[in-house]
């Protein structure tokens, strides 16, 4: 199934460049290729483990084909070059702007293909724009990812409403059912001018199972996060599989001044519903949750922010152009608290906590180009590790 799923997105691309050259006096067709690569180095102590990192990955190699079908219809589709060598469907929609609005000054929109639930102020935003090298904990550890399905959005001058309805990841492997998901976020600006913007939102998601493994056993959810460097396959705090469900619950708090200095908060709950194990144990419910704050400033640049999410820096004068690009600093503290979850099938695996303390700093060479690096510090109970701490550098390119 992932693989025809591929195959299927591999083959949109040349489609749609047959579809430019035959649609060439066309207005309205559009087709616009672009992409990004992000070459990444961490280095990195790990006390329990005995480890020190000291590792280079292509952490994203990415190929994307965007553009208007119409004056109502757009869409974009992505593929991905995974650090493990597969292919992997990235955003994969098509999106129709309803004519008209039910609400006054709203415009309607509604998505179908493969994107991200509607969660999290962080995780909506993307990897190019991100000022520290590697999300909160909580974004990896609850699994917002992108899923098949379809939304419903409304927007207007200050505020966004978006609900979707989802079946499985597109990458799943095919003997895994990922189930059903469902989720909904909003988003209000009570302040928003050329001078300060300030972001109030909230957002929740429901998935449950809905299938079985290779083996024909049920498949449960687990709940696990690496030390915030991509390039170890080791989880620093991790249960094992025993929900059966759980709903998401995310609260965030914005604000931007003068389009140079940020700060925001994110506060997260998960509650999930033990499941039924293979020798018959049903496991109890667990409640976990999680918090994480950043504040940045940005120097010779402006920090964009669209449709309730951090958009892209832009760069006042790029290096080689009359200037030296923009810089911008960050820091961020992030908890999660995965200590309630049950003992697993071998007792061994019974969650923890972790705690990140992040600083980063951005050369933006160009609204398209930078070179980042990010200090973590961190301290966990009950993982593969007590603590660690290292430095995760980035060369990016995107266009």
């Amino acid at each position: 199934m992932k693989h025809h799923i591929l195959v299927g997105s591999l083959s949109v691309l040349p489609f749609l460049a047959l579809s430019t050259q035959s649609m060439a006096q066309s207005d309205e067709f559009t087709v616009k290729l672009g992409g990004r690569l992000h070459i990444e180095y961490t280095a990195a102590d790990l006390d329990n483990l005995d480890v020190t990192l000291d590792a280079s990955e292509v952490r994203r190699a990415r190929l994307k084909a965007s553009g208007n079908v119409n004056s109502e219809t757009k869409y974009k589709f992505e593929l991905n070059h995974t650090s493990g060598g597969g292919i992997d469907l990235e955003d994969g929609y098509i999106q129709y702007t309803l004519p008209g609005s039910f609400v006054s000054g709203a415009k309607w929109k509604v998505k179908l293909g493969h994107f991200k639930t509607q969660n999290s102020f962080e995780e909506d935003a993307s990897s190019n724009t991100n000022h520290l090298i590697e999300r909160a904990a909580f974004t990896d550890a609850f699994d917002l990812n992108r899923r098949v399905g379809v939304e419903l959005e409304a927007t207007g001058d200050n505020y966004l409403f978006e609900v979707g309805a989802f079946t499985n990841n597109a990458n799943s492997d095919a003997g895994l059912s990922e189930g059903n998901a469902f989720s909904a976020r909003g988003v209000f600006n009570p302040i928003k001018t050329d001078k300060n913007i300030v972001h109030l939102g909230a957002s929740w998601r429901y998935r449950d199972v809905g299938g079985l493994e290779d083996d024909g056993e049920e498949a449960l959810l687990r709940f696990r996060q690496r030390p915030f460097t991509h390039v170890t396959g080791d989880r620093i705090t991790e249960t094992d599989r025993f929900a059966q469900s759980d709903n998401f619950y995310g609260f965030e708090l914005a604000a931007i001044h003068d389009k140079k200095l940020w700060a925001y908060g994110e506060y997260a709950i998960l509650d999930a519903n033990g499941g039924l194990a293979d020798d018959g144990t049903i496991f109890d419910d667990a409640s976990f949750d999680a918090f994480s704050a950043e504040i940045g400033y940005i120097f010779g640049g402006q920090q964009g922010y669209k449709n309730g999410k951090l958009t892209r820096t832009k760069v006042d004068r790029a290096l080689g152009e009359g200037g030296w690009g923009a810089f911008s600093i960050a820091a961020r503290y992030d908890t999660l608290d995965l200590s309630e979850a049950p003992a697993g099938f071998n007792g061994a695996l019974n969650g923890g906590t972790l705690d990140t303390f992040a600083v980063g700093a951005n050369w933006w060479m160009s609204n398209y180009t930078r070179l980042a690096i990010s200090y973590f510090n961190l301290d966990a109970e009950n993982g593969s590790s007590e603590s660690g701490q290292g430095i995760v550098t980035r060369l990016q390119l995107d266009f």
